[in-house]
């Protein structure tokens, strides 16, 4: 096994000769990226950099992690998505509905990272869904890959149970209309609201500004600095419903023509922002209730086909 020349005598003889347990034990996030566990890895047990990286590309590589960690094959694949295989989901079904490789990848909990890694300067990054903006024990706003935050630019939300409440609801569209329409409509939202944000029906709205004022907004802070996505994040999760909800209507039969659907979309919009009345054919709210949206990736995993 390859170490770094001056610290090799740190490691038993045995691990360099073969696949056996590396020395110091180095256990993975959940959905925890497989570049960024390698590297807590390699760092952990001054390896070369490279090696951990190489092996992962040969035949039998869930093996011999097993071998080198100490970790059992179903948490090690439990844990990173880019491990699982068809057969790995038939052997573990409770691994259906856990996010998958195919999801955006974001820096992970600044708080969560810590207690896992004992450390405040390990970077980790991990798969999340589009919904995963917030982490629910600590109540940090980690962003997801679609409203791009870093580990250093993570923000307390505490001041602002209203992000909580709509962070739930984001998770209740889903119940409802299921993921990939959820999906849409929310990456249809952020754009009209990286848009929207500056005008003056949305930042004077009492909400916003409220929020803003909380989380320590600059006045002239850029639409999707994450303190300034955060504030708007509630008003985008309603829209989100709206956006699907109207096309929902229009799928059924129940509005048209297009002009009715979009003056319906109006009304609903009022009481998500009073006075915010977008208009013209290249407006991103017309698009996202006429238009195609996103197609959503397999953020989850799901059922392997028996075909």
């Amino acid at each position: 096994m390859p170490l770094r020349a001056d610290q090799s005598s740190t490691v038993p003889e045995g691990v360099r000769r073969g696949r056996q347990r590396l020395p110091v034990p180095v256990s993975p996030m959940c959905s925890e990226t497989l570049n960024s566990y390698l590297r807590r890895v390699t760092e952990q047990n001054l390896l070369r950099p490279s090696w951990l990286s190489q092996l992962s590309r040969q035949p039998h590589f869930v093996a011999d992690l097993v071998e080198l960690t100490g970790l059992t094959e179903r948490g090690l694949v439990a844990a990173l998505p880019e491990l699982r295989t068809p057969h790995a989901i038939k052997r573990w079904p409770h691994l259906v509905g856990h996010v998958s490789k195919r999801a955006g990848i974001r820096s992970a909990c600044r708080h969560c990272a810590a207690a896992q890694t004992q450390s405040r300067s390990h970077a980790v990054t991990v798969f999340a869904s589009h919904e995963q903006v917030l982490c629910a024990i600590h109540q940090q706003w980690t962003g997801s890959s679609a409203l791009k935050c870093d580990a250093q630019q993570q923000l307390s939300v505490r001041l602002c149970p209203d992000i909580a409440r709509a962070h739930r609801q984001h998770r209740r569209l889903i119940q409802r209309w299921g993921r990939g329409p959820t999906y849409s409509g929310f990456t249809a939202a952020v754009t009209c609201f990286s848009l929207w944000s500056g005008w003056p029906a949305v930042s004077r709205a009492p909400d916003v500004q409220q929020r803003r004022r909380r989380l320590g907004v600059l006045e002239e802070a850029p639409s999707m600095l994450p303190r300034q996505a955060a504030a708007w994040y509630p008003n985008a999760v309603a829209l989100t419903d709206v956006i699907i909800s109207l096309r929902h209507e229009a799928a059924e039969g129940r509005t048209s023509p297009a002009a009715t659907v979009i003056a319906e979309g109006l009304v609903r919009l009022q009481n998500i922002v009073p006075g915010l009345s977008p208009s013209g054919a290249s407006d991103p709210f017309r698009q996202a209730v006429l238009g195609e949206l996103h197609t959503p990736p397999d953020e989850v995993e799901v059922a392997p086909s028996n075909r």
